[in-house]
């Protein structure tokens, strides 16, 4: 399963997921994002104190009316990353992307953000992965994604 460099291999098997979004983590994966780039998604200059006044009154109207939609309309989330790509599948929908289709993935302090070129975002918090897995995504996010 991993290379003598301790990279995950690239035939590892698939790392399967299941997301119940939760208010709290969504906010801070949003909040996390919204401090660590700029407007353009260029890697933000010196860090800005977080989070401020107003950004915390933002996410604290916004997120919560955003979440509960998301969960209204798509449900618990299941997640398959592998070597080709990664799926999701929510209400008996799956959307299938290849690491190609990935644009940008950010590393935050409580999860992962995915961006596809088409304008989707996949938050995936780091309670959802073991150890294994979560060393086996970032080996996949390092070595599949045409970053």
């Amino acid at each position: 399963m991993f290379e003598s460099n301790g990279r995950p291999h690239a035939t590892a098997e698939a790392i399967r997921v299941q997301i119940d979004y939760r208010v709290a983590e969504y906010r801070a994966i949003v909040g996390e994002y919204a401090t660590s780039v700029d407007m353009a998604g260029a890697p933000a200059g010196p860090r800005r104190p977080w989070p401020g006044p107003v950004t915390r009154l933002v996410l604290a109207l916004l997120v919560p009316p955003v979440v509960w939609f998301n969960k209204l309309r798509t449900g618990r989330c299941a997640f398959e990353f592998d070597a080709s790509g990664l799926r999701r599948t929510a209400k008996g929908r799956t959307a299938i992307r290849s690491w190609y289709q990935v644009s940008r993935v950010v590393e935050l302090p409580s999860g992962f953000l995915i961006e596809l070129h088409e304008g989707a975002t996949y938050p995936i918090p780091y309670r959802a992965l073991s150890p294994i897995q979560l060393w086996t995504l970032r080996g996949l996010i390092r070595t599949r994604c045409r970053l």
